[in-house]
């Protein structure tokens, strides 16, 4: 009976261990998510700005960041 109760309370830790990593979980793909679009915000500029100077330094860095 004494081995009941601490099977719980690990079982508890173990989902608590679960909702934390998550949570972490969800603010990593988040903040991932920033970077991505950040990083593709500054491939379409780099991409503009090339296209504006030299053509075809346009077309390479086009087809390289799709």
């Amino acid at each position: 009976m004494s081995g009941v109760p601490s099977v719980s309370k690990g079982s508890m830790a173990g989902v608590r261990v679960v909702l934390l990593c998550s949570q972490r979980n969800k603010t990593l793909t988040a903040r991932f998510a920033k970077f991505t679009e950040r990083a593709r915000g500054f491939a379409r500029e780099t991409a503009s700005i090339a296209r504006i100077y030299s053509k075809p330094i346009a077309s390479t860095s086009a087809d390289t960041f799709r």
